[in-house]
């Protein structure tokens, strides 16, 4: 491209000096990383691209290839992680240039959608071209750039397996990195061993793409369980410094509820329900579900409703945590989502004997034990070193 097309690159996108607040240019890149025309020449001539490298930044440019055959996939993963490295400098300016996708079979009304985070950013300037498209779009999942929460309006905020293997993607970078300063609240539990639980705030656990959950540990301990593996393809390096990251059993999200004796409430804790006129309504399972526009709630799965525990706070039930759903575990198994294992738990019709039996289980958890009478009989013995009741 002549010099003269070099500039009206520049200024279509609005690109001030890298000498005026060193903005970073963000510029789509040619798949064998060379830098000998178009706005791959602008990067390399004045923000300082390096041929051979073709994605991520360098300088004061930061490169996006687009030589695929579909969005779907790496290139989303590119542009989400473009977006993530923008929210975590928010100190830097992002001017994104038109991205014309000329090295590929996908068009450039395709991929503006995925620019939509990046665009709701303050420190990102998009091309006019993609502006008023941007602007109409609507967020898959609205979810604003984490403000920091306190335990009275914790519950606002829902989160299911789905949207927290969802936010994981998303902030996958910072992650990656150990950047906590503006991540979500989002505390899980997890599964250590036979009779302990663990729990981790959202940051230091993330979700592979079978769904099994990676949690990160800093104790010597856990280092022959590391998956480098794992951790390599999913955040694109080694995450050197990050400590070791084990694969755990999903255990329940923390509802930032407490039940009638101040105990907090996880997604997955069997609680005893009580109607507000003192009458049993019986052992329930909790979980929690969020739909695509973000908005979900935390409550029972009913047969053809739920009861929410906005209402039942409200309207005055009592609830009392009496175990958890995590009982006869295998660690082989396809991980299952929690609502699914309530929406059983809570709709079988169960005899008396039976409903005893499970309710004598979801004491004595997390457990890995398949046989009843295994449950049963540390109930004769008085055993009481499963740590569900302490989160």
């Amino acid at each position: 491209m002549e010099e003269k097309n070099i500039k009206q690159t520049e200024q279509a996108c609005n690109v001030p000096s890298p000498k005026a607040l060193h903005p970073i240019f963000v510029y789509e890149s040619r798949p064998d990383g060379l830098h000998d025309y178009g706005d791959a020449k602008v990067a390399k001539e004045k923000y300082g691209a390096i041929d051979g490298f073709c994605v991520g930044r360098h300088g004061n440019s930061y490169a996006i290839p687009t030589n695929f055959d579909t969005i779907d996939g790496e290139f989303t993963y590119i542009v989400e992680d473009f977006t993530a490295y923008a929210k975590c400098h928010d100190e830097l300016t992002f001017i994104v240039s038109r991205i014309r996708c000329e090295h590929s079979v996908i068009n450039e009304e395709d991929i503006i959608p995925l620019f939509k985070d990046a665009f709701d950013l303050p420190n990102v300037q998009v091309p006019d071209e993609w502006f008023e498209e941007l602007l109409n779009l609507e967020t898959f999942y609205d979810y604003e750039v984490c403000p920091i929460r306190t335990d009275e309006d914790f519950a606002s905020t829902v989160h299911d397996d789905e949207s927290l293997f969802f936010l994981c993607r998303k902030f996958r970078v910072e992650i990656g990195y150990e950047l906590k300063k503006r991540l979500p609240k989002a505390r899980i539990r997890y599964v250590i061993d036979r009779d302990k639980f663990g729990y981790t705030e959202f940051g230091d656990y993330f979700f592979w793409v079978d769904n099994g959950l990676y949690v990160w540990h800093k104790d010597e301990e856990y280092e022959e369980d590391h998956n480098p593996d794992i951790v390599a393809d999913y955040f694109g390096h080694d995450c050197k410094g990050r400590g070791y990251t084990c694969r755990h059993i999903f255990a329940g999200i923390d509802t930032g509820y407490d039940d009638c004796d101040g105990s907090r409430m996880f997604t997955g804790d069997i609680v005893q329900v009580t109607y507000p006129n003192g009458n049993e309504m019986g052992a329930l399972c909790l979980a929690s579900i969020v739909g695509k526009d973000g908005k979900g709630f935390y409550g029972f799965p009913l047969d053809n409703h739920s009861l929410t525990l906005d209402m039942c706070m409200k309207e005055g039930y009592r609830l009392k945590r009496i175990g958890t759903i995590f009982y006869q575990l295998d660690p082989c198994e396809e991980p299952e989502a929690v609502w699914e294992k309530a929406l059983t738990y809570n709709n079988t019709l169960r005899n008396d004997e039976e409903e005893k039996n499970l309710l004598t289980m979801a004491g004595y958890t997390p457990n890995f034990d398949k046989e009843v009478w295994k449950y049963l009989g540390l109930e004769i013995l008085g055993v009481d070193e499963f740590n569900w009741k302490t989160n």
